[in-house]
């Protein structure tokens, strides 16, 4: 038996930062804690005590993004049914949830959801029903997954919203938050790989 020991996301980064020769674990973890300082001004969380309060102001900087690349994709056309949105979720994990309205007085059970060929239970909100993949790992972020229902299918990456939210007229705050989540994406993908 041991005394119990506290150790947080926060002590690990600390800790790389100051002991680490592993340039590629140290760029994955500033890029980390900048993330984690914008979710928290973006969600209001904590925000007298940031993640990345320790960095300098060079490794806080954030980079505009070009995800267009990424752009989403809808294919295909649904009897009864449309693509009505689509966006991330953030919270413990990082998730994809992709939302359908029903037209025509059809009724959901008439419909399969999947996603990416596997059965998902679709859920009701507000008159819709959306479909969600959760557990996304930030080294692949750039990954595609099909949403379909019917012949309709929506094609979309968690960098697709990001590519769209850089083509809309966001708050600054939710365009920091994505550069910010860009830039974890690309450290991992170079630290992973």
């Amino acid at each position: 038996y041991s005394k119990m020991v506290s150790y947080s996301a926060l002590d690990y980064a600390k800790n790389a930062l100051a002991k680490s020769d592993d340039v590629k674990l140290k760029q994955l973890v500033v890029a980390m804690l900048n993330y984690g300082a914008e979710a928290q001004k973006f969600f209001g969380y904590k925000t007298d005590d940031l993640a990345n309060a320790q960095l300098s102001d060079a490794d806080k900087f954030l980079p505009e993004v070009d995800a267009s690349a990424y752009a989403h994709q809808i294919v295909g056309t649904g009897d009864g049914i449309k693509a009505a949105s689509a966006k991330l979720t953030l919270d413990a994990d990082v998730a994809i949830r992709v939302t359908f309205q029903i037209t025509g007085g059809k009724d959901v059970s008439e419909y399969q959801f999947l996603i990416d060929g596997e059965q998902a239970e679709p859920v009701a909100d507000s008159g819709r029903y959306y479909i969600q993949l959760d557990g996304i790992a930030a080294s692949k972020f750039d990954d595609t997954h099909i949403f379909s229902v019917g012949g309709l299918a929506v094609h979309y990456s968690v960098l697709s919203y990001v590519n769209m939210v850089h083509n809309s007229n966001s708050a600054e705050s939710l365009v920091n938050l994505i550069n910010a989540l860009y830039a974890y994406y690309a450290a991992t993908e170079a630290y992973v790989n």
